[in-house]
């Protein structure tokens, strides 16, 4: 947890200080997981037109976004240690988000 709190720290400053980022530029690590910039655009991509204008206005709303990307990829991945992708209940409804999307 620590090496993620470090990782979020650095990615913050990264996205407060940087106009212009390399589309395969890393912001975020996961285990071997990675987020590029490519990959976070992607996904701001998802977001209506008016969230999207906040996005590129205020970094601390980007990190924020960002943060969370990163919480909720480390709870699926705690969840998917413990098994929790193996349950019929969980199954479907997974298989239909991931499809829907899917970055990765």
């Amino acid at each position: 947890m620590k090496r993620i709190f470090f990782s979020m720290v650095v990615m913050a400053a990264f996205l407060c200080g940087t106009a212009k980022a390399e589309q395969n530029e890393i912001l975020a690590r996961i285990g071997d997981t990675r987020i590029t910039m490519s990959d976070f655009q992607r996904i701001i991509g998802y977001y209506d037109s008016e969230k999207q204008k906040m996005l590129k206005e205020n970094p601390v709303f980007r990190a924020t976004v960002l943060q969370r990307i990163v919480q909720g990829m480390v709870i699926a991945k705690k969840a998917k240690e413990r098994g929790f992708d193996k349950q019929d209940a969980i199954k479907e409804p997974s298989r239909a988000a991931h499809k829907r999307f899917s970055c990765y």
